[in-house]
């Protein structure tokens, strides 16, 4: 009972604590995407904190369970500590994150303001590909109601380098707004972003897909628990092996397929599949509830893969027991 009653406690306190420091890191984050060179770089405002927090309350909430499965490897219970951990699963999907979207709907009616947009400052040297841009000026609206600045655009090429000057416009296909990306100044993306890494989750997809299939109403958000369902499912699996490093290194995996998965990491893959059974029946049934219908056949499959798993698993450990 005590390691039941410890397994909730830490919930509430990585709940908490995860959503405070959390909100306060991405806050920073968020403020140093729209830093420009040459302006003054804001950490913290009211607004930044609030959207900061309709962000990480979700991924808190996707990131509570697994760290209970984490927390069991550690330290293992009995019956009242699996019942308790089922406890907090469901409060977690079936309570705490509606109620969170409420919340945050609430927060970002009253308190969110509009950001600002920013742009490129003026007199710093910018390159993108073969091109260093120089802006003589600040960015103003133009006759044609773009935004746009005039530069000096040196040209490096192997074998005929030159220089003109012209108005550039600041729309999102211009070369240093993509390669600065996700970051606004090209100057930052080059300090912090490291482009060789490799995304696998995706948690704006995650909340944004959470959000959707409230606000869509019961029976959308039922077909969606099933990515709570593989979530939770997991926890299933933390003593499958004697060694702990290999169950916490088993779950790490896992869980980082399952948020892959569910943030769209494989759609591409699956999109021919997808169209080949568009014609399906149960398919177009699926398609009415899920925004993803193979997403979620997924998630089910992968929660009675576990579950079997599990049931082998443990059946086979009893009779070892009661063998020796």
């Amino acid at each position: 009972m005590k390691k039941a009653i410890n397994l909730i406690i830490m919930y509430f306190v990585f709940l908490i604590m995860g959503i405070v420091f959390g909100t306060l890191l991405y806050t920073m984050f968020s403020n140093l995407l729209n830093y420009v060179a040459g302006s003054n770089l804001q950490l913290f405002s009211v607004s930044s904190l609030f959207k900061s927090y309709l962000y990480m309350s979700y991924c808190m909430l996707f990131l509570s369970c697994p760290f209970l499965a984490f927390y069991r490897i550690r330290h293992p219970g009995g019956t009242s500590q699996g019942i308790a951990y089922i406890i907090l699963c469901l409060v977690t999907w079936l309570l705490l994150l509606p109620a969170n979207y409420k919340l945050t709907g609430f927060i970002a009616n009253r308190f969110v303001e509009e950001s600002e947009k920013t742009y490129l400052s003026k007199d710093y040297f910018r390159q993108g590909d073969n091109e260093i841009f120089y802006f003589t000026n600040d960015f103003s609206k133009s006759e044609y109601g773009t935004m746009q600045a005039d530069a000096v655009v040196i040209h490096l090429n192997n074998e005929d380098s030159y220089v003109d000057f012209r108005p550039i416009r600041d729309i999102p296909s211009f070369v240093l707004n993509e390669k600065a990306a996700p970051f606004k100044e090209i100057l930052v993306s080059e300090t912090f972003l490291d482009k060789s890494k490799l995304s696998v989750v995706d948690f704006k997809i995650l909340v944004e897909e959470a959000c959707n299939s409230i606000s869509s109403g019961f029976f959308y958000f039922l077909f969606y628990l099933s990515f709570g369902l593989v979530i939770c499912s997991l926890y299933s699996l933390t003593n499958l092996f004697d060694w702990r490093l290999l169950n916490s290194s088993l779950l790490f995996l896992l869980t980082a397929s399952v948020l892959g998965f569910n943030s769209g990491v494989v759609s591409p893959w699956l999109a021919g599949i997808s169209e080949a059974l568009s014609s399906n029946p149960i398919y177009k049934f699926l398609a009415d509830w899920t925004s993803d219908p193979l997403i979620f056949v997924g998630n089910c499959l992968f929660t009675l893969i576990i579950l079997i798993i599990w049931i082998v698993t443990s059946a086979i450990k009893r009779h070892n027991q009661k063998k020796n």
